[in-house]
């Protein structure tokens, strides 16, 4: 019962933030890829689309869940891609709170840690309530799960199941692999299931390496340490998103800081205090101290590498701040001995009331440019000019961008028979 609740909540949280900015999302606003993935299953098949790559890579849960997506009428998407992506958001939170608590965390904590994804305020930067995005919801629960695994039973095949999604959606999922090898190392999971699951995660970071490799546009990937540095500078930046008003989010999709850091490398010295102490403790601590060690190493793994092969993006510090925000809240559900739901209660409150002037998303992320009724009529007049030529669909904001290269069946051209 508690579950649905919570589901419930992430659910009317995720699209209430972008309604907070645009009160007329629902009837005007299709994002980005939310709308491409669905175009091409409508142009061309989902069995194309879904295995067409993306950037360069294999993106399986955004182009699955485009299918039902496409089987709308296209006047409808703004509705039925947010709603999609709510209903994502509460799945999500869902399995967070029955993972937590069967791994014995408070039911308070638990709560407040699945609604985490849907509440951070730089969710709201760019990602949150978008099906393009969904895969930052289902590698927080991949997290988790192998991080902090049941007490009991360990449900093998379940966890095989989550591994083999997340790799197929997400390259960056391959330090999935410290979890199990330190867990199973220090025998606190079977060694057999941890080679089950490692084999699914494995298994699908071969698809993805095989996508990489002969996909005809390519990633452009160019592994550097000044990027790897750019990223670590900035997270004080990132941290201080948590106290609303600090910083926002550059056209560039980097995040601003109104007033400069005392010195550029203290985010290099945090970083390495953070992976310090998520070493130490999942060598030295006991299974819930290894767990939030492990979040710590893992939440440093999904920010540093996609930063280490590009630039220091916004997006490579959502991960991070979840999972280290997760660790800290477990932690201290785990160390407080009086009171604990009341503690942790209280600890939520006064998060929310410090996040509420960032509740609402970002102009950036909520407003429709184009509005979407305007955009589809200007689309279908053009086929009615010349049915026999191709229309482009253009999605919020103003996307694609000048510099997008579509090779593959995905395309924002698409058949008139498909627009009208």
């Amino acid at each position: 019962m508690i579950a649905l609740v919570v589901a419930l909540s992430a659910f009317a949280i995720s699209i209430a933030r972008i309604l907070a900015t645009n009160g007329s999302a629902l009837s005007n606003l299709v994002w980005a890829e939310d709308g491409l993935f669905p175009l091409c299953v409508k142009s061309h098949n989902v069995f194309s689309c879904t295995v067409d790559p993306f950037a360069g890579y294999f993106l399986f849960l955004p182009r699955l869940v485009a299918w039902p997506v496409s089987l709308f009428p296209l006047d409808m998407w703004p509705a039925v891609t947010n709603v999609t992506a709510g209903l994502l958001a509460a799945l999500a939170a869902a399995a967070i709170y029955l993972l937590l608590r069967r791994r014995g965390v408070g039911m308070v904590t638990s709560i407040f840690v699945s609604l985490l994804p849907v509440l951070a305020p730089i969710m709201g930067f760019e990602a949150i309530n978008a099906i393009g995005s969904s895969y930052m919801l289902l590698v927080v629960v991949a997290a988790l799960a192998l991080c902090l695994p049941p007490q009991g039973t360990f449900p093998t095949v379940l966890y095989a199941v989550i591994a083999l999604v997340t790799a197929l959606t997400i390259p960056s999922s391959v330090v999935l692999l410290i979890p199990l090898a330190v867990l199973a190392w220090r025998r606190l999971i079977p060694r057999r299931s941890a080679l089950i699951v490692g084999a699914a995660l494995v298994a699908g970071l071969v698809v993805q390496a095989i996508t990489a490799l002969t996909a005809e546009n390519q990633r452009q990937v160019a592994m550097s340490l000044s990027s790897l540095r750019a990223w670590a500078e900035a997270m004080p930046t990132a941290l201080l998103t948590t106290w609303p008003g600090s910083t926002e989010l550059l056209p560039s999709g980097q995040l601003g800081l109104g007033t400069a850091l005392p010195f550029a490398g203290i985010g290099i010295v945090l970083v390495i205090i953070v992976a310090v102490l998520g070493i130490w403790l999942s060598v030295r601590g006991g299974p819930l101290a290894t767990g939030c060690g492990l979040l710590l190493l893992v939440g440093l793994g999904l920010g540093a590498l996609p930063a280490i092969a590009g630039y220091a993006n916004n997006r490579y510090y959502v991960l991070p701040l979840l999972l280290w925000t997760a660790a800290l809240l477990i932690g201290l559900d785990h160390v407080i001995a009086w009171r604990t739901n009341w503690v942790m209660g209280a600890i939520a409150v006064v998060l929310v009331v410090l996040w509420w002037p960032s509740f609402g998303a970002s102009p950036f992320r909520a407003n429709a440019e184009p509005q979407w009724p305007a955009m589809l009529e200007n689309a279908q007049a053009a086929c009615v000019k010349d049915p026999t030529a191709p229309a482009t669909v253009m999605f919020s904001p103003n996307w694609p961008f000048a510099d997008a290269v579509f090779l593959g069946p995905t395309s924002n051209v698409a058949p008139c028979r498909v627009i009208s």
